[in-house]
């Protein structure tokens, strides 16, 4: 690798990385237990979620948009709400987990975070507290951003907390060619738990390297 390309691809991952310290707050020494870890549960927790500015709670935010999309177009409402859900129980879920596992791979200590672990360790709850959509209008447009927090508890007591991280903002963008259905700022949401995702790997790989 050339010099110059070199010293900038190593700025970029200083700089990335400085920003990521700067968005998550975590307890250095409260993670010495990863060591020890093979397995990790992984339980998705949406019980606050609120959205946007105004902090609108889930239940009310859901159904103000749905019913303002059934009025612009018949039942574009109900079938965004069946891509919403879809996307929360299922997709964003499964990309979070895969990107934080192909990061993890690459670590000396292999730890697998599964949805269905048989003999975990520990458990991991990914708790969203807000939530932003974002939009895309042509010429303006603005990634989504989620606000995590995540709870490491273990098995046998899982009101015994062993750490929490927070992420206070994680964006998500999608490129053009990837709107290829009819709510792609669902898509963006599930960039920002992708990047989620790599932003915890940054913070992990000091426990498995």
């Amino acid at each position: 690798m050339p010099i110059k390309i070199k010293y900038l691809f190593l700025l970029t991952i200083f700089i990335f990385s400085k920003a990521t310290a700067q968005s998550v707050k975590f307890d250095k020494k409260a993670l010495i237990f990863l060591k020890s870890a093979n397995e990790i549960l992984v339980e998705f927790d949406y019980s606050d979620l609120t959205f946007s500015s105004d902090k609108k709670p889930e239940s009310n935010y859901l159904e103000h948009r749905k019913n303002r999309l059934n009025n612009y177009k018949d039942s574009k409402g109900d079938k965004w709400l069946e891509g919403y859900t879809k996307s929360k129980t299922k997709l964003w879920r499964q990309q979070f987990i895969k990107v934080l596992n192909e990061r993890l791979l690459k670590s000396k200590k292999k730890i697998v975070f599964s949805l269905d672990a048989q003999n975990p360790d520990y458990k991991l709850i990914v708790k969203t507290q807000w939530m932003y959509l974002g939009y895309d209008i042509g010429i303006f447009d603005e990634p989504a951003k989620i606000k995590l927090e995540f709870i490491f508890v273990t098995i046998n007591e899982p009101k015994k907390t062993l750490s929490t991280l927070y992420i206070k903002r994680a964006r998500g963008v999608n490129k053009n060619i990837e709107n290829d259905d009819e709510f792609p700022y669902l898509r963006r949401v599930g960039k920002a738990y992708e990047k989620s995702a790599f932003m915890i790997y940054l913070i992990l790989k000091k426990f498995v390297n």
